[in-house]
């Protein structure tokens, strides 16, 4: 695999293009990465996309797929890849993303959920819309079978995966099951407020 930069942030050697502190016109205001991009992240990305010659190309994130959306010639197959979910988008992103949405090919989803939500909430008339879950490789130990009194998750521990609303959720749980336990695995800024949390809800020794 090949690796392309297209626009140098690093302090010692940014681009000197006085358009990399030129506010991004392509790139969607509303995606809460907005403030990263810029017209020459614009610029670049729209030369690129238009002599690229990958059959199928594949956005990850609302931004990069309003990119596909316009600047990628039709030969490819143009994909828009959803990590997060259509109702944890703002309003106004999700207005900007059904304008460009239209002109991709496929959106994929994570959860069956998500896909539905989508072909519900926004017309995209013509794009084929499928759920492909994460993926992780085959684990090494046998599958559980369902007989262990513990909830686990795993994932950074910062605000945007919400992890507070896990242990609020089994606050309630641990009330009526007290055999069971709460497990979460990861590292990340918010750690302390999370025990914190846990504290404050006489979760101690549960989660």
């Amino acid at each position: 695999m090949t690796l392309v930069p297209l626009v140098d942030l690093r302090k010692e050697t940014a681009d000197a293009d006085p358009r990399l502190h030129q506010p991004a016109e392509a790139f969607p205001a509303a995606e809460k990465r907005y403030k990263r991009y810029s017209r020459l992240t614009d610029l670049r990305a729209e030369e690129y996309l238009r002599t690229c010659d990958a059959d199928v190309i594949i956005g990850t994130r609302p931004g990069i797929n309003v990119y596909l959306a316009l600047f990628t010639p039709h030969h490819a197959l143009r994909i828009a890849q959803e990590h997060l979910t259509h109702d944890t988008h703002s309003k106004r992103l999700r207005s900007q993303n059904a304008r460009h949405y239209r002109d991709l090919d496929a959106v994929i989803t994570t959860t069956e959920a998500d896909a539905t939500a989508y072909r519900t909430g926004m017309r995209l008339p013509g794009v084929h819309i499928q759920t492909i879950a994460n993926s992780v490789p085959e684990p090494h130990v046998s599958p559980t079978r369902g007989s262990t009194q513990v909830i686990a998750a795993a994932g950074r521990l910062v605000r945007a995966k919400r992890f507070d609303l896990l242990i609020e959720a089994f606050t309630k749980v641990a009330a009526q099951r007290p055999d069971w336990s709460l497990r979460i695995y990861g590292t990340g800024t918010d750690k302390d407020r999370l025990q914190e949390l846990i504290n404050d809800r006489g979760l101690a020794g549960r989660a």
